[in-house]
């Protein structure tokens, strides 16, 4: 039962990353906490490597301004909204609202 929930939430889970074919920067925590905020607070988490191979491909001066080939302490603080609309990216303590699609 249990290996049945871990494959089809994977499944799920794939489904999402290989759906997004845009992405763009709406706002971070220093000026738009109260945009993030509800959508943090209906998230899931996410795959840290394979946001940052798409940020790296669909986002490529983002992905050099954080800098995000090297090592991130807050990695474990990646969400994606249940939805599939945004996904939520925690770098340097900011969290980042990314748009998707």
């Amino acid at each position: 039962m249990v290996l049945l929930f871990f494959i089809s939430y994977n499944m799920k889970a794939n489904e999402f990353y290989n759906s997004i074919d845009n992405m763009y920067l709406e706002t971070t925590c220093v000026g738009g906490w109260e945009r993030i905020e509800p959508i943090l607070n209906k998230s899931v988490r996410a795959n840290y490597n394979k946001i940052v191979l798409l940020i790296k491909k669909l986002m490529p001066g983002f992905y050099e301004d954080l800098a995000l080939e090297f090592y991130n302490p807050w990695s474990n603080k990646t969400y994606r909204s249940k939805d599939g609309n945004y996904i939520i990216i925690t770098h340097s303590m900011i969290e980042y609202l990314i748009k998707v699609n």
